[in-house]
């Protein structure tokens, strides 16, 4: 009975100390993996948790990110080794690795590329073989000493722009980053150097860089220019659809048709082609015209679903824009499967908070200019060194980890 007695006390104490340690176990052994207090909304546009230390990514950094619209899957590494042989990546505060492109004379939303309206409005349809990534993922802003440089983002939008308007011209400036369509945008958060303005009859024409106002009447421009509030809703998430369809058929005379986005998984087939806007995906990512296996209540039987829309009233006076109570009808052929956003389009309310920049945020500067051919040198020369003094580090902790297992070594003898 006794012997008895002790091998119950023993499981019991067993039992305790395996208790005690469970927590322990689990949270040593998982250390390695996804802690909801630590994470990332790198390049999102959004301002809170959007800095990080700059030391932090490295060249081949991985960093996987859960964002809305569906983008599980994508990482840096992705926009890394897809554009650096069309660009030079630097380490820029407060954003850590930012591209710059390898474009004398460049101007993001301006140079080399068009407007294409689709079933996500106006879409930037880019010439650039790389332009799959930085018209449509991240934020672009300007620094004096590289230019144009672009901060990657995990969210597809058909352009991170705001649009304007006026009596007779169509205006667009790149949003920068921090910034969202989750905040009321005004126009004069923008320096007058990022707007690119054209005459509004010009609007769907491919070759539209011949038609662009000289930037030095933005200024004058922007004086009588008011913000186009057209928001598109998708996965409780925003994007703006530019000018309105039936506003651009007054201008330009010619009816408007929205073309169908669909996916590629070659970025050289992404673009127009085919009556379709081919969206390229990376490995494991999705754009916001989400795969049938996404969301399968959506897909119909001829594997496309038209978008369902519900129309805006006029918004306050500093937003007010020209909005037409009707929209274009979706053309019913269909060549390819696809699904089409199941969207509400809305204007922003006047009781929107508005854009502030965050203290993290760099100073805008108000002289903006196209890609110097200098400022890339600088980059490629900042590249180098930057590369160099990684080398380094990597070099010297190597020889302290060998020193390290060397003395320990001698000891032990």
């Amino acid at each position: 009975m006794k012997i008895k007695f002790q091998h119950v006390i023993s499981v019991a104490i067993l039992a305790l100390i395996l208790t005690s340690c469970g927590p322990a176990y689990l949270s040593t052994s998982g250390s390695n993996y996804y802690n909801p207090s630590y994470g990332y909304s790198y390049g999102d546009g959004l301002p809170d948790g959007y800095y990080y230390d700059n030391q932090s990514q490295s060249y081949q950094y991985q960093q996987m990110v859960n964002v809305s619209g569906n983008q599980n899957g994508l990482n840096f590494n992705i926009f890394y080794s897809q554009l650096s042989p069309y660009g030079v990546w630097v380490n820029l505060t407060p954003y850590g690795q930012v591209w710059i492109a390898n474009v004398p004379n460049f101007q993001p939303y301006s140079t080399n590329g068009y407007w294409t309206y689709t079933n996500y409005g106006w879409t930037w349809t880019s010439n650039y073989a790389w332009g799959w990534a930085p018209f449509h993922y991240g934020r672009w802003g300007y620094d004096r000493r590289y230019g144009w440089y672009w901060v990657p983002g995990y969210e597809w939008s058909p352009a991170w722009v705001a649009w304007s308007s006026s009596s007779d011209m169509y205006g667009w400036a790149p949003l920068m980053p921090g910034m969202s369509f989750n905040v009321r945008l005004n126009i004069n958060l923008f320096p007058s150097s990022y707007w690119t303005f054209m005459p509004g009859r010009y609007m769907g024409e491919r070759n539209i860089g011949n038609y662009y106002v000289n930037r030095s009447r933005n200024t004058t421009i922007i004086n009588n220019t008011t913000i186009i509030n057209n928001y598109g809703s998708e996965n409780n998430s925003r994007y703006n659809m530019g000018p309105n369809a039936n506003d651009v058929q007054r201008y330009t005379g010619r009816s408007v048709q929205p073309i169908r986005v669909t996916s590629t998984s070659d970025s050289r087939n992404a673009g127009v082609s085919d009556n379709e806007y081919r969206v390229y995906r990376p490995s494991g990512a999705s754009s916001r015209s989400s795969s049938e296996s996404d969301n399968p209540s959506r897909v119909s039987s001829q594997s496309t679903t038209q978008p369902s829309r519900t129309q805006p009233g006029q918004s306050s006076v500093e937003n007010q824009t020209r909005q037409s109570t009707t929209q274009p009808t979706q053309s019913s052929r269909s060549t390819s499967t696809s699904t089409q956003p199941s969207r509400t389009q809305t204007e922003q309310s006047s009781s929107t908070t508005e854009y502030r920049p965050t203290q993290e945020q760099p100073p805008v500067t108000n002289r903006a200019t196209p890609q110097t051919t200098r400022q890339i040198q600088r980059a490629q020369s900042d590249n180098a060194s930057q590369r160099a003094q990684q080398q380094q580090q990597q070099q010297q902790q190597t020889q302290q980890r060998r020193s390290t297992t060397t003395s320990s070594s001698g000891g032990r003898r």
